[in-house]
């Protein structure tokens, strides 16, 4: 996974890989190791032949948590890259647009209103 800005932190521990069955894939090692533009995961097993039979020709899906950092502006964008044997295929990018925003803590009457009642005395009855 690549993060050329550095605005993104990945909770290692959340990295899942899943059968097409939605089962999670069972007898392989995984490593993670931060990089300076992202991260590489590299998932290995000790009997090839067996995941082969067990998981060959399905999908899997690796799911993970990623949290884009606080001081994260502009466009986030995330691209998956899968090594095969030393051949590399790139997944397609998503891109997440980060909006900086100011909220503001404030008493109104009733839900849509603008008219701000923010030190003003409320009747219970109101």
């Amino acid at each position: 996974m690549t993060d050329d800005n550095n605005v993104v932190t990945i909770d290692p521990n959340s990295f899942t890989l899943y059968d097409e069955n939605g089962n999670i894939v069972s007898g392989l090692t995984k490593e993670i190791t931060q990089l300076d533009d992202g991260y590489q995961i590299k998932y290995s097993t000790k009997d090839g032949k067996g995941f082969i039979r067990q998981y060959g020709g399905q999908i899997l899906k690796l799911k993970y948590q990623a949290k884009v950092n606080d001081d994260a502006s502009g466009t986030v964008k995330n691209t998956i890259v899968q090594n095969n044997f030393g051949v590399e295929y790139a997944g397609n990018t998503t891109s997440v647009n980060v909006v900086e925003t100011h909220p503001k803590k404030d008493i109104v009457a009733e839900i849509g209103s603008n008219d701000s009642l923010d030190g003003q005395t409320i009747p219970l009855t109101a």
